[in-house]
């Protein structure tokens, strides 16, 4: 796919989204809370901030004033580039300019990533567009970490793959500055670069070719020491998580204990309440993550499942699946099967992307009147 041909298709993605909430916006009521920069400035202009509903809010203040109370939640990068970048445009562009772009960028070096192992353009086609109809794609264009996060993630594994290990771990180390699961590539890419070194060379050799892969965590242990001069405690990032009322914990909670909150919320809660729909959202997508992560085990890469499986593994030890149907997102290698599948089996293609397309165009509306989706 030739990037013309690939920055088409994400302008036309964002016209739509911009298209559906002005011409469909007002069939959902309003919900006035978490709008982006409140409801008075969101009123001002719905389709630029509907972009900064929820998290946006926050990530939009920190750049104005720095972290405040319970933000610390909020790894500083993306907040740090809006703060730079709001010095020639407002704040809210800034951040929907960082994303778009971004997510541009992670698209080009997805495409060449996937052209390393996929010679079969179908493959790599459909995996674009299995990603861009995904029920919460969206979030790509928002001013979330999500554009910017895998496109760190991305360059990472591609850096990797091609043998540019210091610019891989220069990425890791932002991406872990971005977000806590950044951290994940450390685990990934060390067993990405092992497979390629000698099995009969030393210990010391070994580490030695690692250290570009170990400065992944050099991001998450700036922001942890900068938390700590702060706040005086490095992990408030983990410690602040029950306070933001979706039932998180600061214990380790185990995955068969997720599932069973889960099945008792299922038969406990209403399903015409609002909350029953997130809870099945939620439980859907751990339940296929969790098929995907057995998958991912036995077929794909090593270095892909491993990631995979991690960054499953890791939000759901705070005891729910919450925002989940968001981070899998930057799952990378769950998009490359899902663009196997689209390719090979086009008898259910345009069924799987009808429905995807419509889920994709409810929860985007429903984000932007400010219903909470993930």
């Amino acid at each position: 796919m030739s990037i013309k041909r690939l920055l088409f298709i994400l302008i036309v993605w964002q016209i739509l989204l911009t298209s559906v909430l002005w011409g469909l916006g007002k069939i959902l009521p309003l919900q006035k809370t978490f709008l982006g920069d409140g409801l008075k400035v969101y009123s001002t202009n719905p389709l630029i901030y509907s972009r900064a509903n929820f998290d946006g809010n926050h990530y939009l203040n920190i750049a104005r004033r720095g972290h405040g109370h319970t933000q610390e939640a909020f790894f500083p990068l993306y907040s740090n580039l809006i703060r730079f970048f709001a010095r020639f445009t407002p704040h809210v562009n800034a951040g929907i300019m960082i994303s778009s772009i971004s997510f541009a960028v992670a698209m080009i070096f997805f495409v060449r990533l996937i052209y390393l192992d996929h010679k079969d353009k179908r493959i790599v086609f459909w995996t674009i567009i299995g990603l861009l109809v995904f029920p919460t794609s969206f979030f790509f264009g928002m001013v979330y970490t999500e554009s910017l996060f895998l496109m760190l993630i991305v360059m990472s594994f591609y850096f990797a793959r091609t043998g540019r290990w210091w610019l891989a771990g220069v990425c890791g180390a932002l991406a872990s500055y971005t977000r806590l699961m950044g951290i994940v590539l450390l685990p990934a890419l060390l067993i990405e670069r092992w497979v390629e070194i000698s099995s009969q060379e030393s210990w010391f050799e070994k580490l030695k070719k690692s250290l570009p892969i170990l400065m992944i965590a050099f991001g998450l242990l700036t922001y942890m020491y900068y938390l700590w001069q702060t706040t005086g405690d490095a992990l408030a990032f983990i410690h602040i998580q029950k306070l933001f009322g979706q039932g998180r914990s600061d214990k380790l909670i185990l995955l068969y204990q997720v599932f069973w909150r889960y099945y008792k919320m299922l038969i406990s809660v209403d399903p015409r309440n609002i909350i029953y729909f997130n809870i099945v959202l939620e439980f859907i997508t751990g339940l296929g993550l969790l098929v995907y992560s057995i998958y991912a085990f036995f077929r794909q890469r090593k270095s892909y499942a491993i990631f995979a499986i991690i960054s499953y593994l890791i939000p759901t030890l705070t005891g729910n699946f919450v925002s989940l149907p968001r981070y899998i997102l930057v799952t990378f290698p769950f998009f490359i099967d899902f663009g196997k599948v689209l390719a090979n089996h086009s008898n259910w293609r345009w069924i799987i992307i009808t429905i995807s397309s419509f889920l994709s165009l409810g929860l985007w509306l429903m984000f932007a009147r400010g219903y909470w989706i993930a």
